[in-house]
Order: structure tokens, then C-alpha cells, then sequence
């Protein structure tokens, strides 16, 4: 009964077989549906994340993130060893506000290496900032 389940067309109930039957030849697919086989050879190569080597071969790629305690899980994302604590999103305004107040700080007393255009960017946007509060009230 579930061999025609999610197939679509026309069908009668067979009762000697107490089943549907369809009413239409079913279409054999035109893809030859012989064994397949997938070769290990990786042709453009591909980089690892983690050291920065190219790897032609998919076994030893694979091997190669083993090693380190991660796989392949689909496309090229990698499952690890992740503390997820330290990605957290912080919801606790006390805590957004502490953030923000320190980045404030540390920019505002080169605390952090910014380049020459990066600290006219900002200069400029506390300009604008400033402007905008004083037209606006």
C-alpha cells in the first residue's frame, strides 16, 4: 500500500489485491540507474581552515580534520569542539551597556590599533553626531 504513496495520477481500487492501482505505465526514468562511484581526487584542491594546506585528495582532507577532533557534517561547515558560552548573546542590558561603554573607551584612548583612516572615520562620525544633537535639540 505504501509503494504508490506520494505518487501521483490516476488509480483504481484493485480488490482481488485489496490495493490501488494505477491507471497509467508507469515511466521508467531515462537515467541509467547503474552503480555510481565517487572518486577521491579533489581537482581545483581544497584549503583547510585550520592550518591553511591545500589538499587534492578528499581521504586525506578528511583525515586531516579528524586529527583535530572535527568532520565534514555538509557543505564546508565543520563541527568541533565549540564553548558555546563564549559565543553567547548577551541580553542583560548592564551587561550590552558595560560593552559598549568599554569599545566606547578604548577607542576614544587608543587603546586598540586603528589605522589613520579608521580614526578619521571616527572623528568624522562624532562630528556628525555632535551636529545632529545640536539641530535636533
Amino acid at each position: 500500500m505504501t509503494e504508490n504513496f506520494g505518487v501521483r495520477g490516476k488509480f483504481k481500487w484493485d480488490e482481488k489485491r485489496s490495493k490501488l492501482v494505477s491507471l497509467e505505465k508507469r515511466k521508467h526514468s531515462e537515467v541509467n540507474e547503474s552503480a555510481t562511484f565517487h572518486r577521491d581526487e579533489i581537482l581545483d584542491g581544497v584549503e583547510s581552515p585550520l592550518t591553511g594546506d591545500k589538499f587534492f585528495s578528499m581521504s586525506r582532507y578528511k583525515e586531516h580534520l579528524a586529527e583535530s577532533g572535527y568532520e565534514i557534517t555538509g557543505g564546508d561547515h565543520l563541527k568541533g569542539k565549540i564553548k558555546y558560552e563564549d559565543y553567547r548573546y548577551k541580553t542583560d542590558p548592564k551587561e550590552l551597556r558595560e560593552d559598549i561603554e568599554r569599545a566606547y573607551y578604548d577607542i576614544k584612548y587608543s587603546r586598540i590599533p586603528m589605522t589613520e583612516q579608521e580614526k578619521e572615520a571616527n572623528l568624522r562620525e562624532l562630528r556628525e553626531t555632535a551636529s545632529r544633537k545640536r539641530n535636533h535639540g
